[in-house]
This record gives C-alpha cells, sequence and structure tokens, in this order.
C-alpha cells in the first residue's frame, strides 16, 4: 500500500499499542461498546460458533461498504476445531469476556467460517480473509473468514500453513476490534515498524520468513485496552446477569453472589468479605465450573455449598478437603475419598462424586467446581457446607 505523510506528519520509529488501536474511535466507541456489551442479558459472555457441517454455499455480508460475497464453507477438521478453542481459551485467560462456544449459530457473536477459495481467488488477486469490528455495522454478530484452501490451522508439524494460521489469528484480532498498524489515520499493514511477530496485525513476515503463531504481548495490550484484562470490570448489581451469577448485598459486611447453570464469572468486592453460594444442580467440569476472580481467604471471602448442589453430601455430618501440590497427587487424592480437591498451581477445585472409584464421577456426579484466577491459597476453613 502506498501512502505519503507531511513533515509534520512522519511516521514514528517506536512501536506503540496505540498503532493497531486506530478502529476505536473511528468505527468503534470502544470505551462505550464494553460497557453497553457487558450490560447484555448474557453478561460478560462472548458467544463464539464454527461451521462444522458439509460444505455449503453462503452469503456473508462483509459490512460496510464492501457488500456482500458469497462463499463455500467447508467442514472444519477436528485439529483445526480444537486450535481454535485452545486460541479463545487462551485469550479467555488474559481478557476480561468468558469466550464461550454455542452450536447455536443463532446465539453466536463471533461465527467462524472456513472457506474454499470460490469468489476469494482470481488470477489478479487473493483474498486470505476478512472481518470487522465486532459490532461495528450494529449486526450483532461478525463473520471471521478465512480462505483455507491451501492448508489448515491446527498448526500440527506434518500439514501446518503458517500463512492460514496468520490469517484466522489476524481475522479474529480485527473481530475484537484491533486495526492494521496504522498511524494519523492511515491503514498501514505493511508498515516497515512492525512484523507479525511484533503484531499479528502486521502483513510483514519476520525475518525467517515464517509468520508468528500468536497474538504478541502488544496484541494482548491492546485487545485488553479495548475489552479489559481478566478481572478487571465490576459490574453494578443492576447489570449483573445469568451469565455472571447474581450478586446482593444482604448487609453493610457481606457481599453475598450466587452461582446459577452454566460457567460463568463471578466477582466479588475486594473491600468486603463475599460468599460465594452455590445452590442448584449443575454439570461439572470445564462447561459448568464458575471462574471466580479475586477470591481472598484472609479478607473473609467463603465458598458456600448447599446440599442443593452437592446432594451427596446431605446425610454427612463432616466432609473431607485436601490440596494437590501436583497432578499426580491430584489423581491419588481423587481415589481417596476427600470430597473437596484444590490443586492450587492451577486455582482448580474438584468435588469428588463416586469416593474410591477412579476418577471424579461422570459430569453429573462431580469433578472441575470452579476455577479461582488468582490460585489464592485455599484451606478448609474457606469452604462451608449447609444442609438444605
Amino acid at each position: 500500500m502506498a501512502y505519503s505523510v507531511t513533515a509534520e506528519q512522519s511516521l514514528p520509529t517506536e512501536q506503540s499499542i496505540d498503532h493497531i488501536l486506530n478502529w476505536c474511535g473511528v468505527l468503534l466507541d470502544c470505551e462505550t461498546h464494553r460497557e453497553s456489551f457487558f450490560s447484555r442479558p448474557t453478561g460478560q459472555q462472548i458467544f463464539y460458533w464454527m461451521h462444522a457441517g458439509p460444505t455449503q454455499l453462503v452469503n456473508i455480508n462483509r459490512g460496510g461498504t464492501s457488500g456482500s460475497v458469497e462463499i463455500e464453507a467447508i467442514q472444519v477438521r477436528d485439529e483445526d476445531y480444537q486450535w481454535a478453542v485452545d486460541v479463545f481459551d487462551t485469550l479467555d485467560y488474559y481478557l476480561e469476556p468468558e469466550f464461550v462456544l454455542t452450536n447455536d449459530i443463532n446465539q453466536a457473536d463471533l461465527r467462524l467460517w472456513g472457506t474454499s477459495g470460490h469468489n476469494l481467488i482470481s488470477e489478479t488477486n487473493t483474498l486470505f480473509g476478512f472481518a470487522t469490528p465486532f459490532n461495528a455495522d450494529e449486526k450483532g454478530y461478525v463473520d471471521v473468514v478465512v480462505n483455507v484452501e491451501a492448508g489448515i490451522l491446527s498448526g500440527d508439524t506434518a500439514n501446518s500453513d503458517p500463512e492460514n494460521t496468520h490469517t484466522a489469528l489476524h481475522e479474529i484480532g480485527h473481530a475484537l476490534g484491533l486495526s492494521h498498524p496504522g498511524v494519523y489515520g492511515k491503514d498501514l499493514p505493511n508498515w516497515e515498524l512492525y512484523d507479525s511477530e511484533d503484531t499479528i496485525m502486521s502483513y510483514n513476515k519476520p525475518e525467517d520468513g515464517i509468520h508468528a503463531g500468536f497474538y504478541s504481548e502488544g496484541d494482548i495490550l491492546a485487545l485488553q485496552e479495548i475489552w479489559g484484562a481478566e478481572g478487571s470490570y465490576k459490574a453494578s448489581p443492576q447489570s449483573e446477569s445469568e451469565g455472571s451469577g447474581g450478586s446482593t448485598l444482604e448487609n453493610n459486611d457481606i457481599e453475598f453472589i450466587y452461582a446459577i447453570a452454566g460457567k460463568g464469572k463471578l466477582k466479588g468486592n475486594t473491600k468486603q468479605p463475599t460468599n460465594y453460594i452455590f445452590d442448584g444442580l449443575d454439570v461439572f467440569g470445564k462447561k459448568g465450573a464458575d471462574k471466580i476472580t479475586k477470591f481472598i481467604p484472609s479478607s473473609g471471602d467463603s465458598l458456600i455449598f448447599t446440599t442443593n448442589a452437592l446432594p451427596e453430601l446431605a446425610n454427612r455430618e463432616q466432609f473431607y478437603f485436601n490440596t494437590a501440590k501436583n497432578k499426580k497427587q491430584l489423581k491419588k487424592f481423587s481415589e481417596e475419598c476427600y470430597d473437596f480437591v484444590y490443586y492450587q498451581k492451577k486455582g482448580m477445585l474438584y468435588f469428588d462424586g463416586n469416593c474410591e472409584a477412579k476418577g471424579w464421577g461422570s459430569t453429573t456426579e462431580g469433578g472441575l467446581i470452579a476455577i479461582l484466577k488468582n490460585k489464592p491459597e485455599l484451606t478448609i476453613d474457606s469452604l462451608t457446607v449447609e444442609i438444605i
């Protein structure tokens, strides 16, 4: 892309995350967008969907003045599917929103399509992919399209295609609000100040000729500017949603936050003790475990499990707890009748629903029940079981 600048607008010589935040204030009012997004009924969740069905022709609206294009959507490979899940799981670790995979295209905020070269490759041009910033056109969703005709996304050494991996990460970046590198309102994807190791939003390859395989530190910092870092956003009680748990202040001393079915984010008030209350049946494992941020035992924070949530404990006079230091110990404790086992290295709290049998039981019996994001020290004093 050719460009020119005046003497007063000479290109900067130092990198800045502001160079990939050009869409904030132009296509997106990022702060207002974040606030309105987090106040939706689904709370701080971003639902993403991937086309896993058979090959079919689909008409995609590219947004803005670009019009629409017919693509040939192809069935995603298992390896690519897992690759995308891993990408969003990693973003979930750094960013405030909860990225949730859905099988319902109508629920999706981000719709991911792998395509053939149909209408994307011609004698004069190849379109590797496209996406618009999320909600830029007020559609309520954004399509992320990646032309994968030449390869795959998963990055396995036998069949990897760094071009496609770069394209997918690049377009997801656009969908979440990142621009190409640029300055003074100019879009400069080929700016020599950057390559894809500096930002995945650059078209330029590093010296070794192979595109970076994930977002850079600068990319993550820029995304945090848009969406907030993990644990940084505190919704008001009025905007708490089913996805985030319900919050009430029953007195001036203790905050009560109630978990509900499905995984969500539970955020307490660091200025006062918080009781996190689990009072209903839910599936165990990653699909049902709530993420709790800023759990501080020394401030009086507590996890309260009623027998509505854990009926296995209804006829018990006491329960048993232990902390596992490593995976080997975690497996060992799962076979020794501890009701609760905490794996502090990962901040993961497990409930054992089958006592001495291997594992934790089925997903309706036991397994991962909560993830404490700051990985605090946890003792039996921070857990309470209430007989209902």
